[in-house]
């Protein structure tokens, strides 16, 4: 198989991958109660209206008294039209909401690729520089460490030593630190840390 067909391959497969996924994630929220549906009815009944009444005209607002298939459909084109709703935490179109955090995400994603990308190599070169020794052994097991241990936990348990016990580290990321600073490179510390472990 030559290059040209196998990436071809890859990138149909990515697709049809992608289909799956999403199709997963519809059917999971079709089955799950929607919680803007339960809030009108609760609200109605406290307000002493027809809880009945409210759910059948929150179920309408929302396209959810629609057949399953066109529910899919439309669900699907939003998907990959990036018409992705309204973020009613947020108040704003949730593809907005997803675009103003990567600029968040970038800051903490792009230093962690790059310290991975180093010293993934060099610790494997490392490694079997100085293969069946205490340091090869010492190189192994801080690997497996960061496989062994998930993200989230290394996480918590990081900001409680630093955040909380040394306050040498906020807890609470400030958003107004200048981006190419000591002090949000402090602040970015354990969320790269934790990625990269």
């Amino acid at each position: 198989m030559g290059f040209g067909r196998y990436v071809t391959a890859r990138v149909l497969w990515a697709g049809v991958v992608s289909l799956i996924i999403t199709t997963i994630t519809f059917l999971l929220l079709s089955a799950a109660p929607n919680p803007d549906v339960q809030q009108a009815a609760t609200q109605a009944a406290l307000q002493g209206g027809d809880p009945a009444e409210a759910t059948q005209r929150a179920r309408e607002l929302r396209g959810l008294d629609e057949p399953l298939y066109v529910r899919y459909f439309d669900f699907i084109q939003g998907v990959y039209t990036l018409d992705w709703g309204w973020s009613s935490s947020r108040s704003q179109p949730v593809i907005e909401a997803v675009g103003n955090s990567l600029y968040y995400t970038a800051q903490y994603s792009i230093p962690w690729t790059i310290l991975t990308v180093i010293l993934g190599p060099l610790v494997g070169v490392y490694s079997a520089a100085n293969m069946y020794s205490w340091r090869d052994h010492a190189a192994t097991g801080f690997a497996f460490f960061g496989y062994a241990i998930p993200n989230f936990f290394f996480g918590i348990i990081l900001l409680l030593i630093f955040g909380v016990w040394l306050e040498v580290i906020p807890i609470v990321y400030n958003t107004d630190v200048a981006v190419f600073s000591v002090e949000n490179a402090v602040q970015l510390a354990i969320p790269v840390l934790s990625l990269i472990h």
